[in-house]
This record gives C-alpha cells, sequence and structure tokens, in this order.
C-alpha cells in the first residue's frame, strides 16, 4: 500500500473514532486528546482531520448494524502507533 493511502485510512480511523465518541457509543471524556497522543500529533491536527471534507464519508455507519466498540478502541491504539512510527515527527520514544 502506498504511504498516502496508509497514512490516509489511519487517519480515517481517527475520524470515525471521534464520530463514534459524539454518538456516544464509545464513552471518552477527551477523545481529541487520545487521538492526539495515539497518533503523536497535536489536537490541532486532529482538529484539521475532522473539518477535512476528504473524510465526511466516515463520519457515518448504518444504523441497523452498531460498530464493535472494542474493535475500533484497539484499531485505534494500533493504528496509532503506525502513524506514529511512519508518519509523525513527534515519535515516542521505548
Amino acid at each position: 500500500m502506498p504511504q498516502k493511502n496508509l497514512q490516509k485510512k489511519l487517519i480515517e480511523n481517527a475520524v470515525f473514532y471521534r464520530y463514534c465518541v459524539e454518538k456516544k457509543l464509545i464513552i471518552d471524556p477527551d477523545p481529541l486528546k487520545t487521538i492526539a497522543l495515539s497518533y503523536g500529533v497535536r489536537m490541532s491536527s486532529v482538529h484539521k482531520w475532522e473539518q477535512d471534507p476528504e473524510f465526511e464519508h466516515v463520519r457515518r455507519h448504518d444504523p441497523k448494524e452498531t460498530p464493535d466498540l472494542y474493535s475500533i478502541r484497539s484499531l485505534l491504539e494500533i493504528h496509532g502507533e503506525m502513524y506514529r512510527k511512519n508518519f509523525s515527527q513527534k515519535r515516542i520514544l521505548k
């Protein structure tokens, strides 16, 4: 998968996570901070992703099929780590 497509997919997951919090499918008192820390970006970057029309398509789900909330949270952590390693300038050292 080309880097640009990978980056877009990872951001889509973050935007979908935020959408799930907005719809009260996931309880997170500070989702912007959660995403920013997971992805190694500033909260202003998360705001930009949310406002970008390119990601509007991920801000919905089929009401007949409730998303698997455990998977969404797990994917946020996994995709956040991938984003940090490949795209973030704020890499977390272990």
